[in-house]
């Protein structure tokens, strides 16, 4: 009875430190895997660049508008404005460079209205102005002769999001330029043309008196 009690015993203790070995094998495996994670978390970058060439339109896009840079040329207005391709992709640069646009999408944003919940007025503005600036055109270089489109943010599919909204404001603000300088040159033209013939129909008066005059 000793005998059988006393192999109980040791297969007891047996068991006992089978368990506590698994255990720290446990442990030793969970600490592992909790290191790759840190180590991931320390490595991996806060922020992604996502840039893309952007270019002028092409010629044929604006054939529709050669008869209406025609009547401009007519009238001497052709070095004032014209509706073709470079003037149009400097247009829509100098619209997207004063970041009214982008700073419209980040205000919107959740991410966005997250980071800044807890600054006041005024440090929430610089920190909008400060995520507008990592959304830039990047104009020509000796290393790069082409315009690019570029964003830092923490999620690529965000950032392009952010930055299509932006891009599709500016240019819908370039078009409303576009439509109120046509006007404008359009009325300039007209009341041009009215000032001509009011002098031209004054002058014909005048040649009928004289000739009037004179019989």
């Amino acid at each position: 009875m000793n005998q059988i009690s006393h192999d109980d015993e040791i297969d007891l203790f047996e068991l006992m430190q089978t368990i506590w070995d698994g255990k720290w094998k446990v442990v030793g495996t969970t600490l592992i895997f909790v290191l790759i994670g840190l180590t991931f978390v320390l490595i991996k970058p806060s922020s992604i660049e996502v840039s893309t060439v952007i270019q002028e339109g092409k010629r044929s896009v604006f054939v529709d508008y050669e008869s209406m840079n025609d009547v401009l040329k007519s009238n001497n207005l052709g070095n004032i404005y014209q509706t073709d391709a470079k003037s149009i992709f400097q247009m829509f640069v100098s619209e997207y460079r004063d970041y009214e646009e982008i700073l419209m999408v980040l205000q919107r944003d959740e991410f966005v209205k997250q980071e800044i919940s807890e600054l006041d007025d005024n440090d929430k503005r610089v920190a909008i102005s400060e995520f507008a600036k990592q959304f830039s055109l990047v104009p020509p270089s000796k290393a790069n002769d082409e315009w690019l489109l570029s964003f830092v943010w923490h999620d690529a599919d965000a950032g392009t999001i952010l930055f299509s909204e932006a891009l599709l404001i500016t240019l819908e603000n370039v078009k409303a330029a576009i439509i109120a300088d046509v006007n404008t040159l359009a009325n300039s033209i007209d009341s041009r043309d009215q000032r001509q013939l009011e002098t031209l129909r004054v002058e014909l008066n005048l040649l009928k008196q004289k000739q009037a005059t004179r019989v």
